[in-house]
């Protein structure tokens, strides 16, 4: 909801939330680089989790950053069904949040493998998960 909330006041008085206003916010709160070979992060270590430009392919298949903007847009209705904030994103907009929840994801998931890993954990699980989102918490949330 924050990211809607700051994406809004970089556009303000329209209706319609445009890219740039999204990815402004995005690269203030969860900087990242894109390279050749993927989309790194500053997950909390040393060294920048990589999300390989494959990996990133082989997600697209996948609806999970689909679901992520679902779940949140119904959130977003009143028991009438209405949509409830002012402004909405664009489709330029959805697809900006679109590409970095899919690389974000990935990320995330690395960093909670290692936090498995270093348990001596075969999967992961919800500790892992918590422990790589508290490494990683946006900046000016």
């Amino acid at each position: 909801q924050s990211l809607c909330d700051e994406s809004a006041k970089r556009a303000p008085g329209k209706r319609l939330i445009p890219a740039t206003a999204v990815a402004a916010v995005l690269r203030l709160r969860f900087p990242q680089v894109d390279t050749a070979l993927g989309t790194q992060f500053n997950m909390g270590s040393e060294t920048p989790t990589l999300v390989v430009t494959d990996a990133l392919k082989d997600y697209s298949d996948t609806i999970e950053p689909w679901r992520l903007l679902q779940t949140w847009a119904s959130r977003q209705v009143d028991s009438q069904k209405k949509w409830k904030p002012e402004a909405q994103f664009d489709e330029g907009a959805l697809k900006e949040l679109y590409e970095f929840f899919r690389a974000y994801d990935l990320a995330l998931l690395r960093k909670a493998r290692e936090h498995a890993m270093e348990r001596k954990l075969g999967h992961i699980d919800a500790e892992a998960v918590a422990a790589a989102f508290e490494v990683n918490l946006p900046k000016n949330r």
